[in-house]
Formats: structure tokens, C-alpha cells, sequence
């Protein structure tokens, strides 16, 4: 799928889950987005504070590492109202060692 804020995606799930609601898992691409944790939970949050929730099965840190907490492109698959992020990548190059 296209990258799309998480506005945009939500209605793009929303959209899909309407034309087959017995679909368990959809594919996201979300764009210019972040990991941040909150409430003891861990989100991806893009330019707008719109959030969408980690898989609790998710290990963030990686995430963190790979885009130096900077906003970056995630794809992954939507299941059970949570994402699970397959790829990030960052939108700048990382910094230098």
C-alpha cells in the first residue's frame, strides 16, 4: 500500500475491513512516523499525534536504533487493532558514527 499518515490509513483499514470484515490482518504503510511510548504501551505516532499501537509482542528497541528516534517510513501488517511493523525505514540519513 501507498505510505499514508495514520489518519489516512485508519480509513483506509476501515474501508477494507467493511468490503471483508473477516479479515485478521491487513497491510499498513505508515508515513513520517515515530516510536514513542505512553501510558506503558509503545506507538507509532506520526506528525499530527495521531497514534496506532504496537504489537505487545514488539520489541521497540530496534526500531529505535535503526531510525535514531527520527520519523521514518514503517510497513507492516495491522492485526487485532495493533501494528506489527516487517520494515522501517528512516526518512534522512542516519548519523555518523
Amino acid at each position: 500500500p501507498q505510505a499514508l499518515s495514520i489518519a489516512d490509513t485508519v480509513d483506509q483499514l476501515s474501508t477494507w475491513l467493511a468490503a471483508n470484515p473477516w479479515r485478521d490482518r491487513l497491510p499498513v504503510a505508515l508515513a513520517d512516523t515515530v516510536v514513542v511510548e505512553a501510558g506503558g504501551r509503545w506507538w507509532l505516532e506520526d506528525p499530527a499525534g495521531d497514534r496506532l499501537r504496537l504489537a505487545r509482542s514488539v520489541e521497540p528497541w530496534m526500531m529505535l536504533a535503526l531510525s535514531d528516534g527520527q520519523p521514518g517510513l514503517v510497513v507492516g501488517e495491522w492485526e487485532d487493532g495493533e501494528v506489527v511493523p516487517m520494515a522501517i525505514t528512516p526518512l534522512q540519513d542516519p548519523v555518523p558514527l
